[in-house]
């Protein structure tokens, strides 16, 4: 069994370096082209499903590649979903820090709770699909968790 995990493409709000939690931001023109390139490095194996959080920016790229590669199942997971960065989002990480000197906003989404998640639901999908090679579309701080 294999794992791929892959993080959606570029979004204009990742392209100006803002914090992007459960916000439903789309891809841009630069991340549909990055989920292209990635769907054609991905051809090279044997996929049986991609699971993939609901978000637009993740669900657009879970599409990209199923369509690239051959029409693979594509399940929603909205456990894959990015972490809740409450009050933070949309902000830039130098807003957030002069907002937050201390680093703490109540309402973020603890890293142990993402984690928590996200290995539990990642667990799941190895039982279901074993032995056969999956492709998880989710984001940054979601895949961070779980590696």
């Amino acid at each position: 069994m294999q794992i791929c995990l892959v993080r959606h493409g570029e979004t204009e709000w990742n392209r100006l370096g803002r914090i992007q939690g459960r916000e439903d931001i789309p891809l841009n023109s630069a991340g549909i082209e990055q989920v292209k390139e990635t769907a054609n490095y991905l051809k090279n194996f044997d996929w049986k499903v991609i699971i993939t959080s609901p978000l637009s920016r993740a669900k657009k790229s879970a599409e990209i590649i199923s369509n690239e590669i051959k029409d693979i199942e594509i399940h929603e997971e909205p456990e894959f979903m990015e972490r809740n960065y409450g009050k933070v989002s949309g902000l830039t990480p130098e807003e957030s820090r002069r907002l937050y000197p201390d680093g703490r906003a109540a309402d973020i989404e603890p890293i142990e709770d993402l984690q928590k998640r996200a290995v539990n639901v990642l667990l799941k999908y190895i039982k279901i699909f074993d032995e056969n090679n999956i492709i998880i579309v989710s984001h940054g701080g979601a895949i961070n968790s779980i590696l």
